[in-house]
């Protein structure tokens, strides 16, 4: 029930944190929020979502930042995914030259 709570309080505006207790707070009810555990890189994201917010924007809903770390969550195991293919599609490529000119 009290997690039901928090994601349905997420979609109402919340003051951006002025202090580092608060930034704190805040950040660690985003990542909660998202689903994803709590480290340097994912708080450096999230601080970095605060920067592109605009500057006349002072209340913000947790539901987007919390949407935002798992869009950017989704972005680096698809570009990791999109690397080990295309890794493996040129040592197969460089197999099956080696393969014709020893053939």
């Amino acid at each position: 029930m009290k997690k039901l709570l928090k994601q349905i309080k997420s979609f109402l505006p919340r003051k951006l944190p002025t202090g580092a207790k608060e930034f704190d707070r805040w950040i660690t009810d985003a990542l909660d929020l998202a689903n994803l555990t709590d480290t340097v890189k994912n708080r450096q994201v999230a601080a970095n979502f605060i920067f592109q917010i605009p500057p006349h924007v002072t209340y913000v809903p947790l539901r987007y930042v919390s949407d935002r770390l798992v869009k950017a969550a989704v972005n680096q195991v698809a570009a990791e995914q999109f690397r080990n293919d295309k890794n493996e599609k040129e040592v197969t490529e460089l197999d099956g030259a080696s393969k014709k000119s020893n053939g």
